[in-house]
């Protein structure tokens, strides 16, 4: 069952977020927590995957196995670098990663395994890790963001394993895996608490970001967003106004709609 924040991030304030590039202060629970608290929900935008990009390994018809695209104000750093790896077959193209509307989707063939990193280091090589190509960039957002959130909109089979690695400006390196056992079938955030993460990375002091999906053969998964979150509740507020309520909420149902039909 879904948490209230994330409910939150995969209806209304998950698309209003989306309008702000990068860091999100949004006001939400006066409108709908019972005890009509202020919520700032205070996150940093990584990647909404509205940026198109193609990888392949192996390499073939035109598609190479890793490339570099800039989606500025887009893409945290400006820069999404990608990279497609294959476990052992020849055919080309056995493991595939596209990023298109707001979905990324990585697919294996029926032969083998493969794997896929997106990182996010600013402008450089899609093969290497630049861990200064942030400048330093606080994840914290001052000590209130506390997580990553993935946004998973489908894995067809068990086996699918994520891995998310911070780097900070002194090289240092903070990792977090998951495995699914089970298949995922519908809509859901995964939470990589900052406090779960193993290693000396300072997440005040961040020079890049890498995304790791590994996954069986045959496997197709879809990856709708990542990024930070940390809603900070401060103290009880009057009931708004019904006009002032209805015209926030209004137009929060408009940009999650003109989202859904963007992304299909």
């Amino acid at each position: 069952m879904l948490d209230f924040r994330q409910s939150i991030n995969l209806s209304v304030f998950g698309a209003l977020k989306g309008v702000w590039p990068f860091t999100g202060f949004l006001i939400g629970a006066s409108l709908l927590s019972p005890s009509n608290a202020l919520a700032h929900v205070i996150g940093t935008e990584i990647d909404f995957f509205d940026t198109p990009q193609q990888v392949g390994d192996p390499a073939g018809m035109g598609i190479p196995n890793a490339s570099e695209v800039q989606g500025a104000g887009m893409i945290l750093g400006d820069y999404r670098d990608i990279q497609a790896i294959n476990d052992g077959s020849m055919d080309p193209l056995s493991t595939t990663v596209s990023v298109n509307g707001g979905i990324l989707s990585f697919s294996n063939n029926s032969v083998s395994a493969g794997s896929a990193f997106i990182t996010w280091d600013g402008n450089d090589s899609p093969l290497t890790v630049d861990h200064t190509g942030l400048g330093g960039f606080d994840l914290t957002q001052g000590g209130e963001a506390i997580d990553f959130e993935v946004e998973i909109l489908s894995s067809d089979l068990s086996g699918m394993e994520l891995t998310l690695s911070v780097f900070d400006m002194n090289n240092n390196t903070s990792t977090l895996s998951r495995l699914f056992d089970s298949a995922i079938m519908t809509q859901r955030v995964e939470d990589f608490s900052f406090s779960d993460f193993t290693g000396t990375a300072d997440f005040t002091n961040i020079g890049a970001i890498q995304l790791g999906i590994f996954g069986p053969a045959e496997i197709d998964v879809q990856i709708g967003s990542i990024e930070t979150f940390g809603p900070h509740a401060q103290g009880p507020l009057p009931v708004p106004e019904y006009s002032s309520s209805l015209a926030l909420l209004s137009g929060a149902m408009l940009l999650v709609a003109s989202r859904k039909i963007r992304r299909q």
